[in-house]
C-alpha cells in the first residue's frame, strides 16, 4: 500500500478535509455565539422587505455557506499552486467579516453597518472568485453561486436598513 501515488493535487486528502471540518466549525460556532440568542427574536421584530426568506431558510443558507467554504479550504489545502495561501486567508477573512456582519445585524441591530460592510464584503468574495478560478475551477465553480446570493443579501441589508432606520 506504501506504493501507491499521492491523490492529485486537486483532491483532498483526509487530512485536508479533517482541518477545514475543525475551521468551519469553529467559525461557524463562533458566528453563532457572537449573533447573541436572540438572533430570530430580533429578525421576527424588525421590518422585513418583500421577498425576505423566513428565518429557518437564512439558517440553511448559512449552513450552505460553511459547507461551500469547507470544501473550498480543503481544496485549498490540497493544492500546491502558489496563490493558495492567499486564497485561504481570504477565504478565512470573509468567514471572520461574515461573522462580525451577524454581531453587527442581530446582537446590535446597525442594518446601516451592517450594509456597509457588506459592500466591500461582496468585492472581497469576487476576488476570492478570481483567485479560485486561477487555483482551482471546480473549486470557483463550487463557490459562484454564493455570489449570486450575495448579490441578493447585500440589497436585502440595505432594504431592512431602509425600512428600520431608527434602528441603526
Amino acid at each position: 500500500m506504501d506504493d501507491l501515488p499521492p491523490p492529485p493535487a486537486s483532491q483532498p486528502t483526509p487530512r485536508d478535509v479533517l482541518g477545514s471540518l475543525a475551521i468551519v466549525f469553529v467559525l461557524a460556532f463562533g458566528e453563532a455565539i457572537l449573533a447573541g440568542a436572540d438572533a430570530a427574536e430580533v429578525y421576527a421584530n424588525i421590518r422585513l422587505p418583500r421577498l425576505s426568506p423566513p428565518f429557518w431558510l437564512w439558517i440553511t443558507i448559512g449552513v450552505l455557506y460553511y459547507a461551500v467554504c469547507g470544501i473550498v479550504m480543503a481544496r485549498l489545502f490540497a493544492s500546491d499552486h502558489k496563490l493558495r495561501h492567499l486564497a485561504l486567508g481570504v477565504t478565512l477573512a470573509l468567514m471572520s467579516i461574515n461573522a462580525g456582519w451577524g454581531v453587527l445585524f442581530f446582537r446590535e441591530t446597525q442594518f446601516a453597518l451592517a450594509f456597509f460592510v457588506s459592500v466591500p464584503y461582496a468585492l472581497g468574495a469576487s476576488g476570492l472568485y478570481g483567485l479560485l478560478r486561477r487555483i482551482d475551477p471546480v473549486a470557483a465553480r463550487i463557490f459562484a453561486p454564493y455570489l449570486a446570493y450575495l448579490a441578493f443579501a447585500t440589497l436585502w441589508t440595505y432594504a431592512v436598513y431602509r425600512a428600520n432606520p431608527l434602528m441603526s
